[in-house]
């Protein structure tokens, strides 16, 4: 790299761009300026380098230089003769994986140590045993819309029927390119190697497809490796290529763009370096919560990617509950404000606090957000086990701490304690953004609970990031620089072990020493203590018998010219009193701010469109459109349906089931590609070559179209003709096994109620061969010809029952207007006029129906508007919900109501907002938020005038890359 005079290096986040200005002064880089921006990845910018280019117009303001040539404009410009150009990136929310496994502890659970190992942010994981029906599959993998798809499953050599299934549910999904460059996804495959056939076969042509050696080659062996190398050259050769201008980036810089979690992981290597300490550190963000560690030289990340601080924050209320989040704050803040702010700060997740109670809330989402985190990150990079008292023997030490994190890599012996990290550091706008220090070291202090002696760190600005980048170019100015402008060492905590008992008893004594003072403090359990000193002093904690600072020696001495903490609070017990008034986090003598006057700002923006739009409609996965273009359609017209779930594609070696060489396979085949064939049809046959040998056949186990016939391994590729009888098919089973009716009982491996797919073994059976030969015995197997879930079993008779009892899935236009076009049997465009409100989350299937607009509050006779969509204009509660739900309503609008009502209604904490397939008896779209808030009244206009008019309810909504939120369409 060339050694400009001046160096600008940036970030370019998902939401923040942030650029710092370096110019040599000594030889070194001295930092200069600070300044960010909006990342212009979305519409209507739809281009990274605009974000880039507000990032240097703002250093040149502030820092009065010039860093662009003088005809530089917003879409094209340059830098000048003597700026550099570094940057680093997570454009897009970082690199978001799909992982798909067959099991959610197995192999599951290898691919995502892969995916964190390669920096990636986790969407979610889908498993056979995931609990979710194949169309929420389908559906979740087209709504998340990821960049990188990582697919394993199985063991090398095993079968692999599971493997099959899964690949047909991302089959049936259209993922769409988060950012519409490229048309296909990147999905590696790191399962099966005997499934590769399939997989090229069925990915080959949808996907961007890679394949790699499998994650889970034996059922205890992992090997993540080509996974995360094949996950990081895609992100940096293809996902970050897609960012809208990053191509044109990539021509300005001096040396490689790397993501922004390299960036920080880099920084903490030059920190553990310089101070020869053990780190672990978290980022907190609004989606997500990072956290890393450095332990005896290695280095290991994970995402928690539904932990944040503000699109995530209701999960993280979610997941640690309700409790948890209160035992952090004061007494007299209510549940339901409590919960209404959580909740609200999802739903507008740019909100800032406005208040110290609102500040407090926060701090207690983050300490639980990082608590889990770091739990998360342990159990996916180690293994933990107790220590007992013969491993403390073997330690040699006076170590009585609860855990040993062993390394998960079975070549390495060596463990550690959480007491080994010597160093908590925390960055995001939770530290950054607090209003003193003390609230910074608080949340990390209690979030990670270090026993011992543990030094609290901050990145004050977040500069890891770009610092991390320079730590590649230019190591010891990166060192200078985040020793002096990037990291600041904020406190010393001090947690002893000890063992309560009755009467109180003194734990230790601390002497603090620094010029013209010495003082001793005695320190007891359950307290909670700050000492500061004026500068750099020497601070002597002597442990009393019965405590314990983990140490070799006993005493302990400190230099330091930052606080000591020195806490012997017992963790499940958070005085908050006691933490407000040792450390004086909040001012609380204030009125807490409304619910309502906080978001009323964000409230006030509505969006109410009028006119023509064009509404998408689609179906989970392939099926039957029964519109065409041009077609003027209502309401309750039926668009289309899916009769059936995915048709499964059959693998059917020849070779291997026949027992034949490869030579003999087009001899005796009897199909070609196309080719329509029934259930039991003779597809290959050899004749036997003596009358002592018996003819070489086999039939088809379902009815199908042959695919592609594969002469390199002696297969057929077979996709089933899905006419499963609606109707009962009566099957003799004892008769054509050869059996008595009453061994059907012992043979049949299912039972009455099971659902079974074509093919699927449904009895096996040993019978005589001759009656000569009473000693030999086969195996008789019988498949299902169909499928369907088995209704009767009649052990008199030797018969089962089978029939297709599946739902179908209808899709009815919901609005009133015109055919645009049909495409790829699944999704219909219409086109429709009139109003169209965004509400701010939904909940519940979407429907359709007349409107009804509630005007009065009090108690009205609700099944007065049976079967009507009904509008509320004030906030309303459970009871009002639990009688619309009596009266049979099809859906509600509402404004608010308090949250802890909405979950009494849905059942369970609303924790992700992908919200709008819940359970409930009936749609509900909330417009403002929760707590007592009345409807806008552009809102309640025009939901007034519309009553009698046919209206829809679009409930879904996702909040997160890429937020969509509800629609009240209003038909014209």
């Amino acid at each position: 790299m060339s050694d400009p005079e001046v160096l600008l290096i940036t970030d370019i986040g998902s939401t923040t761009t942030k650029g710092i200005l370096l110019k040599k002064e000594n030889n070194r880089y001295a930092l200069r300026g600070i300044a960010k921006t909006g990342t212009t990845v979305e519409h209507p910018y739809a281009d990274v380098k605009i974000g880039l280019y507000r990032v240097i117009r703002a250093l040149e303001t502030k820092e009065k230089v010039s860093l662009l040539t003088p005809d530089s404009e917003e879409t094209n410009f340059s830098l000048a003769a003597n700026v550099g150009y570094l940057t680093t990136s997570s454009a897009g929310g970082g690199l978001q994986i799909l992982v798909v496994g067959l099991a959610l502890n197995e192999s599951a659970s290898s691919a995502e140590r892969a995916a964190y190992g390669a920096g990636g942010v986790i969407l979610d994981t889908i498993a056979v045993d995931d609990r979710r029906l194949p169309v929420e599959r389908i559906q979740l993998i087209d709504l998340l819309r990821p960049d990188i798809i990582l697919f394993s499953g199985g063991v090398d050599g095993g079968a692999y029927a599971s493997v099959i299934r899964m690949g047909e549910l991302l089959k049936a999904a259209k993922p769409q390119p988060k950012f519409g460059v490229s048309s296909r996804v990147p999905l590696i495959y790191a399962g099966n190697i005997e499934a590769r056939e399939f997989i090229g076969l069925m990915f080959g042509e949808q996907y961007d497809l890679h394949i790699v050696d499998n994650i889970r080659p034996k059922m205890d062996e992992e090997n993540l490796e080509p996974a995360r190398d094949e996950i990081h050259r895609l992100f940096m050769e293809n996902v970050m290529e897609q960012a809208p201008g990053y191509s044109e980036l990539k021509g300005m810089i001096l040396d490689k763009i790397i993501p922004t979690p390299t960036g920080v992981i880099n920084s903490l290597a030059v920190l553990s370096k310089h101070l020869q300490k053990q780190i672990i550190a978290v980022d907190i963000g609004g989606a997500t919560t990072d956290i890393f560690s450095n332990i005896f030289g290695s280095y290991y990340r994970t995402v928690s990617a539904n932990f944040g601080m503000s699109y995530s924050i209701s999960n993280v209320l979610a997941e640690a509950g309700f409790a948890n989040i209160k035992r952090w704050l004061p007494a007299e803040l209510d549940e339901n404000y409590i919960r209404n702010y959580i909740f609200n700060k999802m739903l507008y997740p740019t909100f800032v606090p406005s208040d110290d109670y609102q500040e407090a809330i926060e701090q207690a989402a983050a300490r639980e957000a990082i608590r889990m985190s770091r739990i998360h990150h342990l159990q996916m990079n180690f293994q933990i086990q107790r220590l007992g008292f013969l491993e403390r023997v073997i330690r040699g030490d006076n170590c009585r701490f609860k855990e040993a994190m062993y390394f998960e890599q079975s070549l390495s012996k060596r463990k550690f304690s959480l007491q080994d990290f010597n160093i908590v550091l925390g960055a995001g706008g939770i530290f950054s953004g607090a209003k003193n220090r003390n609230q910074a070291v608080s949340v990390l202090s209690d979030s990670f609970d270090i026993e011992g002696i543990t030094e609290i760190w901050y990145d004050p600005e977040f500069l890891s990031p770009h610092l991390g980048k320079l730590s590649e170019v230019a190591y010891p100015d990166a060192e200078e620089l985040l020793l002096k402008s990037g990291y600041e060492k904020l406190a010393v905590t001090v947690k002893p072990l000890f063992k309560l008992k009755k009467k109180p008893r003194k734990l230790m004594t601390i002497m603090l020493q620094e010029e013209g003072r010495k003082e001793t403090f005695e320190i007891f359990p359950e307290s909670l203590k700050i000492i500061k000193a004026q500068k750099e002093a020497e601070f002597t904690i002597t442990c009393l018998s019965g405590c314990t600072l983990g140490e070799n020696y006993n005493p302990v001495v400190i230099r330091s010219n930052v606080p000591l903490l020195i806490d012997t609070r017992s963790s499940n017990l958070y005085d908050f009193n006691l933490a407000n008034e040792i450390l004086q986090l909040y001012d609380l003598e204030k009125e807490k701010t409304d619910i309502k006057t906080s978001f009323g700002s964000f409230m006030e923006k509505k969006q109410i469109f009028e006119g023509c739009t064009v509404l998408q409609r689609k179906l989970p996965y392939k099926g039957d459109i029964y519109v065409k273009e041009g077609d003027l359609v209502e309401a309750e017209t039926l668009l289309g349906e899916t009769k059936y779930e995915p048709p499964m594609l059959f693998v059917i070696s020849i070779l291997t089931r026949c027992n034949i060489d490869l030579d003999s396979f087009p001899k005796g085949l009897l199909v070609a590609e196309g080719d329509e064939i029934k259930a039991g049809q003779k597809v290959f046959h050899l004749p036997a070559k003596s009358i002592l040998e018996s003819n070489i056949e086999y039939h088809s186990v379902t009815r199908g179209i042959v695919e592609k016939i594969n002469y390199d391994s002696g297969s057929l590729y077979l996709r089933e003709i899905q006419d499963y009888p609606l109707k009962s098919l009566k099957i003799n089973i004892a008769e054509k096994m050869g059996i008595p009716p009453k061994e059907l009982k012992t043979a049949l491996k299912k039972r009455e109620n099971d659902f079974v797919r074509t093919g699927e073994t449904l009895a096996k059976s040993l019978y005589k061969k001759n009656l000569h030969d009473l000693a030999r015995k086969e195996s008789v197997l019988f498949s299902s010809p169909t499928t369907g879930n088995i209704t009767d079993i009649d052990y008199e008779q030797g018969t089962i029952t089978i029939q297709y009892l599946k739902i179908p899935f209808r899709l009815s236009v919901g609005v009133k207007g015109k055919v645009l076009k049909t495409e790829d049997n699944r999704t219909v465009d219409i086109e429709c006029s009139g109003t169209m409100i965004d509400g701010i989350i939904g909940f519940g299937s979407e429907n359709f129906g007349f409107l009804a607009f509630l005007e009065e509050q009090e108690k009205t006779d609700l099944s007065l508007f049976l079967n009507k969509i009904l509008a509320v204009p004030f906030p309303v509660g459970l009871d009002f919900l639990k009688r619309a739900e009596k009266a049979k309503i099809k859906g509600l609008i509402i404004p608010s109501l308090n949250n802890g009502e909405l979950v009494g209604f849905l059942g369970k904490e609303v924790g992700i907002a992908l919200t709008g397939k819940e359970p409930i008896p009936y749609p509900v779209i909330i417009t403002e938020g929760c707590g007592e808030i009345p409807m806008h009244p552009s809102i309640a206009g025009k939901l007034k005038e519309a009553e009698g008019r046919e209206v829809f309810l679009d409930t879904f909504t996702q909040i997160r890359a890429g937020v969509k939120r509800p629609k009240i369409i209003i038909s014209g």
